[in-house]
Formats: C-alpha cells, sequence, structure tokens
C-alpha cells in the first residue's frame, strides 16, 4: 500500500470588514456593541477556523472596555462576532 501526504496550506484572508451595530456605546454594564468582521480572500474563501483578534484603546494604545462574547473563529461563511462593552470604564472618546 502505498500513501502519500500532501500538505494542505490554510487559506489565509486578504482583507476584512468590520461592521457594528451602533455607533456609539455608553460607560454601563447594559450597553454593549456587536461587531462582526466579515473575511475574504481573492481567490476562493478563507480557512475554516481562521483567528481573528479586535482590542479597543483610547489614544494612548490602553485597552479600554471589555469583549463579554468572542466568537473569533471563522465560520464556513468567514464570519466572527464581538460583544463589547466600556462596563464602568470612565472613558470618553
Amino acid at each position: 500500500q502505498l500513501v502519500t501526504e500532501v500538505p494542505i496550506n490554510p487559506a489565509f484572508a486578504d482583507s476584512l470588514t468590520l461592521t457594528a451595530d451602533k455607533i456609539a456605546v455608553k460607560p454601563a454594564p447594559d450597553s454593549e456593541i456587536k461587531f462582526t468582521a466579515q473575511l475574504f480572500r481573492k481567490a476562493g474563501k478563507p480557512s475554516l477556523e481562521r483567528v481573528v483578534e479586535l482590542k479597543v484603546v483610547d489614544d494612548k494604545g490602553n485597552e479600554v472596555g471589555q469583549f463579554r462574547e468572542i466568537k473569533n473563529r471563522s465560520d464556513a461563511n468567514g464570519q466572527v462576532s464581538f460583544a463589547y462593552t466600556l462596563g464602568t470604564s470612565p472613558y470618553v472618546g
């Protein structure tokens, strides 16, 4: 029996589009924004389970708020989603 291994390279995204369901979030635990990122490739689709990481930073580069719900591995449609809240942060930007 002859066995041949064929390496399969991951299909990385060439670009992504990031959308939000609101344009602002208030500093309150129950106020949140839902972000969706759509991954794209020029040829074909990105591989499943591609990891996308998001950060929200202030003008000094400090992280602000927190992500409450993270689905950061791409699905069959190349989408990931995040729910973000400022929590009780005093940040205003």
